[in-house]
């Protein structure tokens, strides 16, 4: 298993499925993230070398999307105020 941006990643799992386990990744930003890399979504997660995984969490982190606590934080502010 490996960690990534706070959510487990389970090794035997391919990585398109995997990244749907993160907070606010669904099956769209998965797939594109998977394109972007060059990596077929049916790739396992355990076959990830350490460049690729430094890769992918520059991809999420730069996608400007809110995920895992600060899409939770966003989401309860949102709350509060409606």
């Amino acid at each position: 298993m490996i960690y990534l941006l706070e959510t487990e990643l389970k090794d035997t799992k391919p990585l398109f499925i995997s990244l749907n386990s993160i907070f606010g990744v669904g099956r769209y930003y998965s797939l594109i993230f998977c394109k972007k890399l060059g990596i077929s979504k049916n790739f396992k997660v355990s076959a990830l070398t350490e460049k690729q995984k430094l890769n992918l969490t520059r991809l999420i982190e730069n996608s400007n999307l809110f995920i895992n606590s600060e899409l939770k934080r966003f989401l309860i502010k949102k709350k509060r105020f409606n």
